[in-house]
């Protein structure tokens, strides 16, 4: 499973927002949620917290994915 950092990246990808830049880890926790707060990376308005969260998929079956919370400056989601 691909860590916070290169889901953001993904996001920013398809969000076609631009570049992601200086995009690091400001704190991370043990858990199965593995939450973590990343900073702006220069896509969002402040910090991007993120946690693993299941993700039903139309087969019935589930899968792990990373949940964002990008604040796009446009105000676009």
């Amino acid at each position: 499973m691909p860590g916070p950092v290169k889901a953001v990246r993904a996001a920013a990808r398809q969000l076609d927002v631009g570049a992601v830049s200086d995009l690091r880890v400001l704190r991370s926790a043990d858990g199965p949620a593995r939450e973590t707060l990343l900073s702006d990376g220069g896509v969002s308005t402040g910090p991007i917290p993120a946690k693993l969260v299941y993700q039903s998929l139309d087969d019935g079956t589930a899968r792990l994915a990373w949940n964002l919370q990008i604040d796009l400056p446009s105000g676009l989601h």
